[in-house]
């Protein structure tokens, strides 16, 4: 079994030494922080955060990719691909990196290998699971899941022992033969929190009228993440402002549902996401005449598909944080 050094704080001792014996020995590697801790050492301590990153930018500091901060016990599968598409994007904008393992606890959504693939990941580790193996979902995605190693806390590890990130661990499990077993996920949907719902109400009114509003969206989800349901509901009210809100993107088939219709985070286009519900492959067009555009496409069972659309009409399947 792999041995993991895990960086378990943030605060900023702990952070100084585990930097201290990552300078005195060379080959000294770490796992650990989620985009959200590593923003917050970069507003609070900049200086230790330049440090972190020169070792993530080398190969020995792997980050907890894929969610902002630790998840609660059941996230809805919304929740769990916005918190992928914002701190995939900020980890990339920092680091240049595509990260390839998913951390987190457990299986926390009924499409969790899914999203967790559209968001870039190969693979995934849960604080939850001991074992490797092969994660399928009824939407036909598979996920490896991987062992979480024998894990130490990084500042309680002997930095003249052999550690491995586990990008690493990764690349060498998916170099050699896996005979592994599957195991098929069978998790129920969570359903979207009233705060949820409103945000995404909100998301949809704005993109309907025209507007704009991508950041303040992103600030609500920012909140919603953080525990306060509450500022985030009454942020979305405001941003909403009670405007009817239409069903502007209409799918030929009543299997097929649109749960996002939202400007793009870089601003170039329109983002629409359908699923399909009744387990069945199915060829269907989607009309959108806000923004005068339409497309065919196939959708197979219980599957989520994300598009984007850019000023000109072209439509491109997308990856969540693209």
């Amino acid at each position: 079994m792999s041995r993991i050094a895990i960086v378990t704080k943030k605060c900023p001792e702990y952070l100084k030494g585990i930097i201290e014996k990552m300078q005195k020995c060379d080959s000294f590697k770490v796992n650990g922080l989620k985009a959200g801790e590593l923003a917050e050492i970069e507003k609070e301590n900049p200086e230790i955060f330049a440090q972190i990153k020169n070792f993530i930018v080398a190969g020995r500091w792997y980050p907890f990719a894929g969610l902002w901060q630790d998840e609660k016990d059941e996230i809805n599968d919304e929740r769990l691909a916005r918190e992928i598409l914002y701190s995939c994007r900020w980890l990339y904008e920092k680091f240049g990196i595509y990260f390839r393992v998913f951390f987190g606890k457990n299986i926390c959504s009924a499409k969790f290998s899914q999203t967790v693939y559209n968001g870039r990941f190969d693979g995934a580790v849960l604080e939850s699971e001991n074992e490797s193996y092969w994660l399928d979902g009824k939407d036909k995605f598979r996920l490896f899941i991987m062992e979480k190693g024998d894990t130490v806390d990084a500042i309680d590890a002997d930095e003249n022992c052999e550690y491995e990130t586990y990008g690493e661990m990764h690349h060498r499990m998916m170099s050699s033969p896996l005979d592994l077993k599957t195991v098929l996920l069978k998790k129920a949907e969570t359903p979207l929190s009233d705060a949820e719902k409103a945000v995404l109400l909100s998301e949809k009114a704005s993109a309907q009228a025209g507007e704009n509003k991508a950041e303040e969206i992103k600030n609500c989800w920012f909140m919603i993440f953080d525990g306060r349901d509450c500022c985030a509901t009454k942020k979305a009210k405001e941003i909403f402002d009670g405007s009817e809100c239409a069903d502007i993107v209409k799918v030929n088939n009543d299997a097929v549902k649109v749960s996002v219709y939202k400007f793009s985070e870089d601003e170039s286009s329109v983002v629409i996401r359908i699923t399909e519900t009744a387990g069945k492959d199915a060829q269907i067009t989607v009309m959108c005449d806000e923004i005068d555009a339409g497309f065919r496409c196939e959708i197979g069972p219980f599957e989520t598909i994300t598009y984007k659309i850019d000023k000109e009409g072209y439509v491109k399947e997308t990856f969540l944080y693209e």
